[in-house]
């Protein structure tokens, strides 16, 4: 009884004629697709890069921005005083009704959860240079169970500082003809070499944010 063996047939140089132009083909795809691959990768390495410097110089930090305004205390402060702790930095007035104390409330009780308060600034940029006195600062700050700085100056000064910092801010009337002042509710979040983390909406979850004030400590 005959057994059969498998056996491995070599093409012969008829058939090796017909594969040789599919292995031509196949490498040709290959290369074609490695240099495709490749023009990917570069296009994203210079996206990244692009988009690295605009993360850092889009947006006002403390160490870009230049200004000397004037604390709760009386006390000239310059924008290089602000850098060194992790940063909350609010837009508002103290004759603000609701969105403001409650803003700057609401920071107080992060810290305070977080277990370190005093290792985050909290600050209050006035956008009422005109009747945020220091003192008036000051009175409105004892209220906050947290240490607030307080901020003001004059109505070029506080003006030149909104626009570095692109804020809005406009007159507006409450209904009952008292003057408010409508302006940018987010809060701006620093890191302690003064480089912009983010902000911090008015609608954020709370555990969110407390997330955002605990990653400007690492």
């Amino acid at each position: 009884m005959a057994i059969h063996m498998p056996v491995n047939k070599t093409p012969s140089s008829k058939n090796q004629d017909k594969i040789k132009p599919q292995g031509d083909r196949r490498l040709k795809y290959g290369l074609l697709a490695g240099i495709f691959v490749i023009g990917l990768l570069v296009v994203g390495l210079v996206s990244n890069h692009f988009a690295s410097r605009q993360s850092m110089t889009g947006f006002p930090g403390l160490d870009t921005t230049k200004f000397t305004l004037t604390n709760h205390l009386g006390e000239p402060i310059k924008n290089t005083d602000l850098i060194g702790k992790p940063t909350a930095l609010y837009f508002g007035f103290t004759y603000c009704p609701d969105i403001c104390p409650t803003t700057l409330s609401l920071l107080a009780d992060l810290v305070d959860d977080i277990g370190a308060p005093e290792a985050y600034q909290i600050i209050l940029l006035t956008v009422d240079p005109e009747r945020d006195t220091p003192d008036v600062l000051k009175e409105y700050l004892s209220l906050f169970d947290a240490d607030i700085l307080g901020l003001t100056g004059s109505e070029s000064e506080i003006s030149d500082v909104l626009k570095q910092f692109g804020i809005y801010r406009a007159p507006a009337d409450d209904g009952l003809g008292n003057m408010t002042i409508d302006h940018t509710s987010s809060v701006f979040l620093y890191y302690a070499n003064g480089k912009m983390k983010g902000t911090i909406s008015p609608a954020e979850p709370y555990k969110f944010a407390r997330q955002k004030l605990v990653d400007l400590r690492r």
